[in-house]
């Protein structure tokens, strides 16, 4: 899937998706008010909308950009096995760092970055909080060696 680089930022042509099944085409002057115009129009269809619309949304987007590589990067959502060894593997190199934690001022930063994603679904995973195009988990916050794989935020 593509994701944008940089949701602040409107994209060439605007923030505008096709909906495949109404055929309905929504448009908003940022990414989280098409998404929630989006989820409102199923609603009112009274169908379920879709849980990645903002991925739908990216992928749409980007793919009709001239300059894809400019504005997008592919990232593909890994399956629950490889999402289990890299959880694994990043517990283990925390446990191996004595449990070294960020700051109150980083995490709170990263929470702020992520909750402005609109990949980030602050209610799941025990309510810490999962990014849809990464599978990435709030957990992943507190840990000073994690990154965000879509390069919102670094390593420290």
């Amino acid at each position: 899937m593509q994701i944008l680089k940089d949701h602040s930022r409107v994209p060439p042509g605007g923030w505008k998706y096709t909906d495949p099944v109404f055929n309905h085409t929504f448009t908003a002057p940022n990414p989280h008010l098409l998404i929630q115009r989006i989820v409102d129009y199923y609603h009112a269809n009274k169908k379920k909308p879709p849980v990645d619309v903002a991925l739908m949304v990216d992928t749409q987007i980007c793919e009709g950009l001239d300059d894809m590589a400019r504005h997008c990067r592919y990232t593909p959502k890994p399956d629950m096995k490889t999402r289990i060894l890299h959880a694994s593997q990043a517990l283990l190199k925390f446990l191996d760092r004595g449990g070294e934690k960020v700051t109150a001022e980083q995490l709170a930063k990263r929470q702020m970055i992520c909750e402005q994603c609109p990949h980030w679904n602050g209610t799941v995973v025990l309510g810490y909080g999962a990014c849809r195009a990464c599978g990435c988990t709030g957990l992943k916050l507190w840990a000073i060696d994690e990154r965000c794989p879509a390069e919102k935020w670094p390593k420290l």
